[in-house]
């Protein structure tokens, strides 16, 4: 029995081993994937930013420009003008989800920046509070909390007919609570 016991603890022992070397495994291997997405965010961002944000843009300004030259013709001008409007209108729209990719505040002003960038548009309409201590946080959980307090910020403004809001984060008992 004592024999059997032995074995048996031995085996225990080893499958513990292999646990936690499995879970540890799995632990690298979704921080890779955090870095990985993170990385690709913001090459995506930088990629529309530089190419489809900049010839939007530059369309809006021939379009204008060509509109003042069409005044001749009204219908023509008007058309442009119109064109030119909706293409301004496209660079805004791509300029904010250049943000919500990947706020380029987040990584040099920080967290409560990105935050109360995010929150601005609410305050015409409602109290906006925020409270964000500042942490050391690492750029992937900064990442997550951003997007985490931006969705929720988002279902505010969308679902809750509020007078006001406010937004807390502190990682004073180790984790983040936002």
């Amino acid at each position: 029995l004592a024999l059997v016991a032995i074995l048996l603890f031995i085996l225990g022992l080893r499958m513990a081993r292999r646990i936690s070397a499995d879970l540890e495994s799995r632990q690298q291997l979704m921080q890779h994937a955090i870095e990985a997405t993170d990385l690709e965010r913001r090459r995506i961002a930088a990629q529309l930013h530089d190419g489809t944000v900049q010839d939007l843009a530059g369309v809006s300004y021939t379009l204008a420009g060509l509109s003042v030259r069409a005044r001749a013709d009204e219908d023509e001008a008007r058309l442009l003008a119109e064109a030119a409007a909706q293409t301004r209108d496209a660079v805004r729209g791509l300029r904010g989800l250049l943000v919500d990719i990947y706020p380029p505040n987040l990584a040099t002003t920080g967290l409560a920046a990105a935050i109360h960038d995010q929150a601005a548009p609410l305050e015409p309409r409602m109290s906006v509070d925020i409270d964000v201590a500042d942490m050391d946080l690492t750029p992937a959980v900064a990442a997550a909390t951003y997007r985490i307090a931006r969705e929720a910020l988002a279902n505010v403004a969308k679902h809750a007919n509020a007078t006001q809001v406010r937004v807390t984060a502190h990682d004073d008992t180790g984790p983040v609570v936002l």
